[in-house]
């Protein structure tokens, strides 16, 4: 099929086709191809285009039964010179057609307009989330809160630039990408980050028990008594757990009780010598726990945020 070389080469603006609409075969067009408004109730199928960069295709407020593109292929979407999508439903995604979200992302970047419009992305993860695309179509939403910070940013209202208000509301949507990335993926990074510092507070835990450094949190008991360099203590008397008091330290919602018996004594006289100065491991135990305790919180927070769909808002 060959159409005319300038302005709008094809109109079907508000067009109802009850079957199938087929841009392939050799299809060849220069100028604007519109199906803005149209119904296709068939499947639109795309694939084998003569590229001109002049090419156009409007699908804005579209609506599709099955798209069957060949986007990503030597002759599929990326032929086209501009794209809009703006607006555009559709049902499925052909099996043959891509469906990664790798490769729909870039298909969505295609459009000429780059104007933020969440429509094209919330969209297209509905459909792949229905089709059993799960981790694809969390890619999606994670990139529709990128687009949108990203997009926000450099579109800078008159009057705001360089202003203390500005860089706050740039700095706010940085944040709350990251948030809702923790938000549909709570575990992919929290989970590492607390495996380590439970490990690394482990360690160092036992370490400051070895040295003395940990203390009972009630010195006066009669179940306690201090010997020199240790403590003896009752049977009665809860005993020190390092791997647990991490734990204690580093997950607020589970308490194994070690915490509420131990604590550091930044005190004690140990130090290491680094060479250039003495490190009083006191405080450097005290301090550590207060990074768990504190960091315990923010990644629980993002997680029972994530588990509960108070972050994931937009996932439908």
């Amino acid at each position: 099929m060959y159409v005319y070389r300038h302005g709008e080469t094809l109109n079907a603006d508000g067009i109802k086709i009850g079957t199938d609409v087929s841009l392939r075969g050799g299809f060849e067009a220069y100028g604007e191809l519109h199906f803005q408004s149209a119904t296709i109730k068939g499947t639109l199928f795309i694939g084998d285009i003569k590229a001109h960069s002049t090419m156009v295709l409007n699908l804005r407020q579209a609506t599709i039964g099955t798209l069957a593109d060949q986007y990503g292929t030597e002759n599929g979407w990326e032929s086209f010179g501009r794209l809009d999508l703006h607006g555009l439903t559709y049902n499925f995604i052909d099996k043959q057609a891509p469906v990664s979200a790798e490769m729909r992302i870039r298909w969505i970047n295609c459009q000429s307009d780059r104007t933020f419009d969440p429509q094209p992305y919330e969209q297209l993860a509905s459909v792949l989330r229905r089709m059993g695309h799960i981790e694809d179509a969390i890619d999606i939403n994670i990139e529709k809160e990128r687009k949108r910070a990203e997009t926000y940013q450099l579109q800078k209202p008159e009057g705001m630039k360089d202003t203390f208000f500005w860089r706050f509301h740039c700095f706010w949507n940085t944040l709350y990408e990251k948030v809702v990335y923790f938000g549909y993926r709570p575990f992919r990074r929290t989970l590492p980050g607390f495996v380590a510092l439970l490990v690394l507070g482990w360690g160092l835990y036992h370490y400051a028990y070895a040295h003395n450094i940990i203390a009972p949190t009630s010195p006066s008991s009669d179940l306690l008594e201090y010997h020199g360099a240790h403590w003896e203590k009752d049977e009665l008397y809860p005993s020190f757990e390092s791997f647990f008091y991490s734990a204690d330290c580093l997950i607020p919602l589970i308490q194994f009780g070690q915490s509420q018996y131990w604590h550091p004594n930044p005190f004690v006289d140990c130090t290491v010598n680094l060479g250039f100065m003495d490190l009083n491991m006191g405080f450097v135990v005290l301090w550590f726990q207060y990074f768990q305790i504190i960091t315990g919180w923010i990644l629980t927070t993002f997680i029972v945020y994530g588990i509960a769909g108070l972050v994931r808002k937009n996932d439908g």
